[in-house]
């Protein structure tokens, strides 16, 4: 079984272009191909799973005003969040 969680860059760059995305898929496929390949370690006893919400608190919502002062922003990165 194979899960992308937060550990692997599930936005690689550089993107957006079809030849890129198969070139993903192809080391994605290589690299799951390799750990089949090698020795595999059978797993015994019962599974267990848990399960836990956690509660985040939300910022507040910036005003119009903020907004605007973020567009003008030396960060590129903060005026693109505005």
């Amino acid at each position: 079984m194979f899960v992308a969680g937060c550990g692997g860059d599930q936005n690689p760059l550089p993107r957006r272009e079809v030849p890129l995305a198969r070139r993903y898929g192809e080391e994605l496929a290589a690299s799951v191909d390799a750990v089949l390949g090698g020795e595999m370690t059978a797993l015994r006893g019962p599974l267990r799973t848990a399960f836990e919400l956690t509660p985040l608190a939300f910022e507040q919502i910036p005003t119009e005003a903020q907004l605007r002062a973020k567009l003008l922003h030396q960060n590129v990165y903060e005026q693109r969040r505005a």
